[in-house]
């Protein structure tokens, strides 16, 4: 038997009935599913943020103090590996919710399915990441190696 955890810190339910047929409501997949995208986007505004402020301070330090620099750097590696890992699970257990969701009869006869993944969704993934590495991530690593190898020129 299956047991999964609704919305972080609520009731915990037993999904399958003995007969394995889900005893989630539809209302329980719709409100996890929504829960699970609003995580996915707090998540990819907060990484960006971070991973923004840390390039523009590495950035205006890199003659400076080419020392800050690479430590900064160092620090923007880490944030953006978390970046990528925290994304692509999140990205994982939305996609579960995902499908759980695909299934209900009722909802597909209420909403059309692209409006279960809107194009700003998809394009979210492209830009910001996911269950794919997104192009400002990739854009990060590059400005990442560039700094280093600026900051390194400076100190030596």
């Amino acid at each position: 038997m299956e047991k999964n955890t609704l919305a972080e810190g609520t009731r915990t339910v037993d999904e399958t009935a003995p007969d394995g047929v889900s005893t989630l409501s539809n209302r329980d997949i719709i409100a996890e599913f929504s829960h699970q995208d609003s995580l996915l986007q707090a998540y990819r505004q907060q990484f960006l943020v971070a991973e923004t402020f840390t390039a523009a301070v590495a950035a205006t330090t890199v003659f400076s103090n080419p020392t800050i620099a690479l430590a900064l750097a160092f620090l923007g590696i880490v944030i953006l590996v978390g970046w990528i890992l925290v994304t692509r699970s999140r990205a994982r257990v939305l996609y579960y919710w995902d499908r759980k969701l695909r299934l209900l009869g009722a909802y597909r006869e209420v909403f059309d399915r692209r409006d279960l993944e809107p194009s700003a969704t998809m394009w979210a993934r492209f830009w910001l990441g996911g269950d794919p590495i997104g192009v400002f991530q990739l854009a990060f690593g590059v400005f990442w190696a560039f700094l280093m190898f600026v900051a390194l020129d400076a100190v030596l």
